[in-house]
């Protein structure tokens, strides 16, 4: 599964469990939150196949 696939997965459940936030939020909270969240994905990313890679 390629790195853009999952952030969009993650975006379809998060617009399912509250499809209105995208309606309420501001854009400048909309990139934070974008940012915030391809973070999170890079650094599990990384941690998964640092673990794979040392085994």
């Amino acid at each position: 599964m390629k790195f853009g696939a999952i952030i969009k997965k993650i975006r379809k459940v998060m617009n399912k469990n509250n499809p209105s936030a995208n309606k309420l939020r501001n854009y400048d909270t909309m990139e934070e939150t974008k940012t915030l969240m391809n973070v999170n994905i890079r650094s599990t990313i990384k941690r998964f196949t640092t673990e794979k890679n040392c085994t």
